[in-house]
């Protein structure tokens, strides 16, 4: 006679308000199976080891004249963010400069100053303003000067630019008279990654 795996079958036989209500139990498997399958992976997903290795940082080098498209800033009201493509086209490195009030600026110590031209090209369907950037010699940011009106135009990044609009102007930074071009870079947020070398000789990279 075939013998039917057991069952165990649990009667609940209080009688509760005229109904009685019985209760099944599924199959027992074989001693140590079902336990042992849900432990392992229990323990797996608890001990399975978390990749903490930070994500390297993807940096676009570029020489001069060479575009990055770049996110620009909110205009006043907001009207959504603005794409802008941007070029360091030109830089000057000088012992002096005209200052704001008509006179010469000769910064005091060992120093030097940097002209860095920007070009910035709002190509979005909304008005915006254009990143800002920063120039640096090495890894350490510079240092602004005031640029005289009517002798340079200044890189305006509070000014907002219309659709197909083109902002072009210089940023002023005192440097060591000692730098050299090639050690000089403009440079987006560490989170975009962008950089300008000014060596006219630096070849871009993707």
């Amino acid at each position: 006679m075939r013998t039917l795996p057991s069952i165990g079958i649990v009667v609940l036989a209080g009688l509760m308000n005229g109904c009685v209500y019985i209760g099944s139990a599924s199959e027992t498997p074989p001693d140590g199976q079902a336990a042992a399958g849900s432990v392992g992976q229990s323990d797996a997903l608890a001990t399975a080891p978390r990749d903490s290795t930070p994500r390297p940082r993807t940096l676009r080098l570029l020489g001069l004249a060479e575009t990055a498209a770049l996110p620009g800033r909110l205009s006043e009201p907001p009207m959504g963010i603005p794409s802008f493509d941007v070029a360091v086209v030109d830089y000057e490195l000088a012992e002096s400069y005209p200052n704001p009030i008509g006179g010469i600026e000769r910064p005091a110590g060992d120093v030097g100053i940097v002209f860095v031209l920007v070009r910035a090209t709002n190509v979005s369907p909304v008005r915006g303003r254009p990143p800002q950037l920063t120039v640096a010699l090495g890894e350490t940011a510079l240092r602004g000067c005031p640029i005289a009106p009517g002798d340079r135009a200044a890189y305006e990044v509070m000014r907002d630019a219309l659709p197909d609009e083109t902002v072009e102007g210089w940023l002023c930074r005192v440097v060591p008279s000692v730098a050299r071009a090639d050690e000089i870079s403009v440079r987006t947020t560490a989170l975009l990654g962008v950089r300008w070398r000014l060596d006219r000789l630096a070849r871009g990279a993707p």
